[in-house]
């Protein structure tokens, strides 16, 4: 995996560290969903590199976070599609993926 990638779990970090990882100067923040185990993980890279985004949140439900997801700076997989008023855009994986 590219070295300059950051791959956390949101969930096991402090909000300090997330603020200092992510570059609210970058893109805006993507949202790529699709069940479990159909490869959202193993292209995390590749669709970090699409997006140009350089940190990436594995393993957690946008819902986890109520509305408080960076909006800018971090590709974001989960299993869980957003609701529908999410301010940060959403694709599924199998859209992703053909980029």
């Amino acid at each position: 995996m590219n070295k300059n990638l950051i791959v956390i779990n949101p969930n096991n970090c402090s909000k300090a560290y997330i603020d200092s990882v992510v570059d609210c100067h970058s893109n805006n923040s993507i949202i790529v969903y699709g069940p479990m185990a159909c490869g959202k993980t193993t292209n995390a890279e590749k669709l970090a590199k699409e997006f140009n985004l350089s940190v990436v949140f594995d393993g957690v439900t946008p819902s986890e976070f109520k509305g408080n997801l960076p909006l800018k700076g971090v590709l974001v997989l989960t299993t869980e599609p957003p609701p529908y008023s999410a301010a940060i855009k959403a694709i599924s994986f199998s859209e992703a993926i053909k980029l």
